[in-house]
Formats: structure tokens, C-alpha cells, sequence
């Protein structure tokens, strides 16, 4: 969504700056705070619920109608979040669909007259949200499977994207135009960091949830994972290389 801002380049490094401190800021102080009303640990790896935050507002607080406003504000934000999530997620896939780089590119980019938003990229992630949604309500563990997966795929961009930040440095390459610019060292240091951060995660995200799984309780996440790269790989070679052209190509050619 950040080809729909002014001044891309200065603006959005300031703001997932900012909106990281403000978050983790808060983040941190909600964890001290739940530190120092725990109380009994016992009672949230008891709990039966299968929601040991609610059990927590209500060892905190000892009361139901705090704990049930405190849990609205939970659901509340979360909704919040369900809706920015899929307006992010809808307009990356308008944007990939847009370079044609997937199969059905031409209906997911299909603008309807009037309503000047992508709604066939809205639908589609709207659907695979409930897809996901009632394979979790059957097994926890495919849907696991899935978020690892997910998980998997999107550190591994990072993995790839930062790679060639860092890359790039260390070969004493010119570096490329940028707004947002933490000197030769500092900005070094910080990809260095993000990157062994990423591999670490890679490699975490396959594990299972249990030491010593059975095949059942196997995450399964590195087999799928690895058919969505091999086809990937395949419909690049067979399909995409010829009409994939991406953004930036775009921006080659307007300058």
C-alpha cells in the first residue's frame, strides 16, 4: 500500500520506525504489568478454556465485568486487525497480479466501475481467510502447518531481500538512491542483525511443537513448504520468466 502514499521513499521508513517503537514501547510495559499481576501460574497452564489471557485479566482484576470489558477491547482490536490485514494482503496480491506474476493475474487485477478498489483481490483473500479459518476449527495441527508455512515463506523474502542489502555492502558496491539513510556502519550493523535474526526464525518455524514428535504431531510445514518452492520455481521457468516483467522494470522505464 505504500505506492498509494506521497513521497514513499521519506515517508514509510519513518512510520514502520515509529509504529515499532510506539508498539514495542507498549508491548513492553503490558508485559511487566502481566509479570506483576501473574499471580499463580499454575492456573493458566491449567486452564481448560483454551484462553489463558482471559484467565489472566480475571486473576488480575477479580472481577467479571472488568474482565469482560478487558476482553472486548482484545476482540475489538483484533477485528481492527482482521480488517487492516486483509486490505494489505488484498492489495499485494493486486499489486503481484498487476506484473503478472500469478496464474489468474487478469481477474484478480479486474477493477470493477465505481468501486475503485481491486474487489476481486479483496474476495479472494477474503476466502482463503475462511478457508483457514474452518480448517483450524477441524485440525489445529493443519492449521499449524499453514502458519509455519506462511511464516516460513515470508522470512524467507526478508532472508533473500536483506541478503542482497548486505551483499551489496560488504562488496563495496555504490549503493542505491535512498530517504532513509543510517550511514555506511550503522545501516550495516542493522542488516547484519536482521538477517541472522531471519535465519534463525527460517529454521525455528519448521520445528515441532513437541520434542520427540509422532507423525501426527509431526510439523509437516518443511514438506509443504518446500512443494510451494518447487512449483514456484516451475511456473517462473515455465510461465513466469516470459511475462513477468515488476515494478521495478517499470520505474526503469519511466525515468
Amino acid at each position: 500500500m505504500s505506492e498509494e502514499l506521497q513521497d514513499a521513499a521519506y515517508t514509510l521508513p519513518r512510520i514502520l520506525t515509529a509504529a515499532t517503537a510506539i508498539n514495542g514501547g507498549l508491548m513492553f510495559i503490558m508485559c511487566i504489568t502481566f509479570c506483576y499481576t501473574l499471580g499463580d501460574g499454575s492456573i493458566l497452564t491449567e486452564d481448560t478454556t483454551g484462553y489463558s489471557l482471559i484467565s489472566l485479566f480475571y486473576q488480575a482484576t477479580g472481577s467479571f465485568a472488568a474482565t469482560n470489558a478487558m476482553t472486548s477491547i482484545v476482540i475489538i482490536l483484533s477485528f481492527f486487525t482482521c480488517i487492516t490485514i486483509m486490505a494489505g494482503s488484498s492489495r499485494q496480491l493486486f499489486a503481484f497480479a498487476r506484473d503478472r506474476a500469478l496464474p489468474f493475474s487478469s481477474w484478480a487485477t479486474a477493477v470493477r466501475p465505481g468501486y475503485d478498489v481491486p474487489v476481486n483481490s479483496v474476495l479472494t483473500i477474503f476466502g482463503l481467510a475462511v478457508v483457514l479459518s474452518l480448517i483450524n476449527i477441524g485440525s489445529t495441527l493443519a492449521f499449524s502447518i499453514i502458519t509455519s508455512l506462511g511464516t516460513g515463506t515470508l522470512t524467507l523474502s526478508y532472508i533473500i531481500t536483506i541478503g542482497l542489502v548486505v551483499w551489496r555492502k560488504i562488496t563495496g558496491r555504490p549503493p542505491l538512491p535512498s530517504r532513509f539513510n543510517m550511514g555506511k556502519i550503522g545501516g550495516l550493523v542493522v542488516n547484519m542483525i536482521a538477517l541472522l535474526w531471519m535465519i534463525i526464525v527460517l529454521i525455528f518455524c519448521f520445528f515441532p511443537l513437541f520434542p520427540d514428535p509422532t507423525p501426527a504431531l509431526m510439523n509437516w510445514a518443511i514438506v509443504v513448504w518446500g512443494g510451494v518452492i518447487i512449483f514456484a520455481i516451475l511456473f517462473f521457468v515455465l510461465y513466469a520468466r516470459t511475462h513477468y516483467a515488476g515494478p521495478v522494470e517499470y520505474v526503469r522505464k519511466l525515468e
